[in-house]
């Protein structure tokens, strides 16, 4: 099913069913990614929200590990201009 909606189209908090149109999968699937925290989510009640920035962190796993690089050098680089 391709509902043409690009991922800026959704809300920034998802629901299941956002996630099986944005990664096109399965019900299961889904539940199974959020029950294991693979997908970070946030349980309100019986009912999951996943915040879009979890959604990204899981998609793209190594983007996490050059925001934090990136992070660390410009920490330096502050405290170079200050000594």
């Amino acid at each position: 099913m391709n509902t043409g909606k690009q991922l800026s189209d959704y809300e920034e908090v998802l629901l299941p069913k956002d996630i099986m149109e944005i990664l096109h999968i399965s019900r299961s699937t889904v539940y199974k990614l959020l029950d294991t925290g693979d997908i970070k989510s946030i349980r309100v009640g019986n009912a999951y929200r996943i915040p879009k920035r979890n959604l990204t962190a899981f998609m793209f796993p190594e983007s996490k590990d050059l925001s934090s690089t990136s992070e660390s050098a410009r920490i330096d680089k502050e405290k170079g201009g200050l000594e």
